[in-house]
């Protein structure tokens, strides 16, 4: 298939998130991962989308209550 602009294939999202192909297959199946489409037996990863998914994960580091109190 030829690629298309503003998608990833599986190998090369596996490779942009530092995961293998097989971890991706894994969280489609529990529908954790980032979106995806499927053409066929093709799939493929809409690159806004999955940067929406990736924000959505970023978290917060929590200050410890009692480092925050000694402050004061």
């Amino acid at each position: 298939m030829a690629k298309m602009p503003g998608y990833s294939t599986e190998a090369e999202k596996a490779e942009q998130l530092g995961k293998t192909v097989r971890t991706l297959q894994y969280w489609r199946q529990k529908r954790i991962g980032p979106p995806f489409v499927k053409l066929g037996n093709t799939i493929l990863y809409p690159d806004d989308e999955s940067d929406k998914w990736l924000r959505a994960l970023v978290q917060q580091p929590v200050r410890s209550r009692r480092r925050f109190e000694a402050a004061l």
